[in-house]
């Protein structure tokens, strides 16, 4: 018989060591828990590393001006990560805030040209490129796209004042030569085609499209 008074005996403390064991597991379900739940919150919120030598662009110059709203020069190396990622309308917008500060900042007057000739814009690219001489009267490349555009246009004498004035300030540029070359050809003036497209090969000679055109007018 029993002799362990009611109550007592070895029933309570095995609930006790129940109890404690019941207890360490809460606890390290919790402690797990919270690991994981940090572990997971720490891969969701990790801003996401740059894949590319574009992402990094974006990544600086967005921290730049966001550190400084007035620093147009990472504003405008901003742009063109945009522009190179894909995103034209946002490269613009950056152009244009850039603009406001300085209407005649050269760089972003003629970048956003560019984008606009890229979207096939010619009104718009060809006003940007207009200001941008207005503000530069030597920025040969704005007169070598306007050139461009009217070569394209066949606006044959449009074209030659621009390659020319390209030539003027840049002498060595042999492709302001052959398109130069290339006009005056359009426009029936093959002996200063000829002439153009021979200084071309000077400062190009390997030129194949200046080759082609002295062996198609006979030289």
């Amino acid at each position: 018989m029993d002799s362990t008074p009611e109550g007592t005996g070895l029933k309570a403390p095995r609930k006790s060591i129940d109890g404690v064991l019941l207890a360490v597991l809460i606890l390290l379900i919790i402690a797990v828990l919270t690991v994981v739940g940090l572990t997971v919150r720490s891969v969701i919120l990790k801003p996401k590393a740059p894949r590319s030598g574009i992402e990094k662009d974006f990544f600086k110059y967005s921290a730049e001006v966001k550190k400084n709203p007035k620093n147009s020069e990472a504003r405008l190396n901003l742009a063109t990560a945009y522009f190179e990622m894909g995103e034209p309308a946002k490269a613009i917008k950056e152009l244009k805030t850039i603009l406001r500060q300085k209407p005649k900042w050269a760089p972003a007057r003629y970048n956003l040209a560019l984008i606009y000739l890229s979207q096939n814009k010619t009104k718009e690219g060809t006003k940007e490129l207009k200001k941008t001489i207005e503000n530069h009267s030597r920025h040969y490349l704005a007169y070598y796209q306007l050139g461009q555009i009217y070569l394209e246009q066949k606006d044959y004498e449009k074209a030659i004042e621009a390659f020319k004035k390209t030539l003027e300030i840049t002498p060595e540029a042999g492709d302001a030569h052959y398109y130069l070359g290339l006009s005056y050809e359009k426009n029936g003036q093959s002996d200063l085609a000829k002439k153009e497209y021979k200084s071309t090969l000077v400062y190009l000679p390997d030129h194949q499209e200046a080759k082609k055109a002295l062996k198609d007018l006979g030289e």
